[in-house]
């Protein structure tokens, strides 16, 4: 299964087999991405920011609402790959796939408020001398290149949960899935682009972990690391964010970790 990057879906030479835990049988296979593989996405990721920053804040909403949309209507090919790559009843599939479609429209809604600022009055303050005059206001702004990190099992919804809510505020991703269970996520990555968004505005790398990981980590593009796994590797992933920004780092984490 070719992964989307940029604007283009990539195969690749090598490529990577996923098996269904049940049976052990070959369920498809996805592409062991080089290195340079991986820096295009994030270079498509970062160059998507611009057309994202100028997309309406309701477009944005408008295009989850379909991208929840088209789930539903794919939810039987949906459900029954994630069955396969996972070894799961359909039926629990099936409740997931639904789920999915429901984490897509909460961020369409919530999007509408996390976006506020705030306005300060400075004349709360005596210092400098002419607080009476000025005023300050706080804006929310997307924060740019996410890298999205997820485990096996709730491949959709976990997905969703790290992915809408990024995409709902202007930021582009990068997301690395776990690689026994990386077929509906990219399912779900194609239909996020199908639903409006902008090429390079989701990027799915799959391939060595080790290496992938490691450049999510220190690729100076990536502005932020979501990660849902265990601490030992999440202590490697935050590491080398933390030495490239020149903080403290005790035990492999650094003092502001992004997880």
């Amino acid at each position: 299964m070719e992964v989307p990057i940029g604007d283009r879906l990539v195969g690749g030479e090598v490529k990577q087999p996923v098996v269904n835990p049940a049976t052990g049988e070959v369920v498809d296979y996805v592409p062991s991405l080089s290195l340079e593989q991986v820096r295009e996405a994030i270079d498509a990721a970062y160059s998507a920011l611009e057309r994202l920053w100028a997309t309406p804040t309701a477009k944005r909403s408008r295009a989850l609402l379909k991208v929840a949309e088209l789930i539903r209507a794919n939810a039987d090919d949906l459900a029954k790959t994630m069955a396969l790559e996972i070894g799961r009843p359909i039926r629990s599939s099936r409740l997931e796939i639904e789920r999915t479609a429901q984490i897509f429209e909460l961020a369409a809604s919530e999007v509408r408020r996390v976006l506020t600022g705030e306005f300060v009055p400075l004349d709360m303050y005596e210092w400098p001398a002419g607080n009476e005059n000025r005023i300050a206001i706080v804006k929310r702004e997307p924060i740019g290149v996410v890298a999205t990190i997820t485990p096996f099992n709730f491949p959709a919804a976990s997905f969703a949960h790290k992915v809408a809510p990024a995409l709902a505020v202007g930021n582009s991703v990068v997301h690395k899935p776990a690689p026994a269970a990386p077929l509906t996520q990219i399912k779900l990555a194609r239909l996020i682009l199908e639903a409006g968004f902008p090429p390079g505005s989701v990027n799915v790398v799959t391939g060595d972990q080790n290496m992938i990981g490691e450049e999510l980590a220190s690729n100076p593009k990536i502005a932020m690391i979501t990660f849902t796994g265990s601490d030992r590797v999440g202590l490697g992933v935050i590491a080398p964010k933390a030495v490239a920004k020149g903080e403290e780092v005790a035990h492999g984490v650094g003092r502001e970790a992004t997880s």
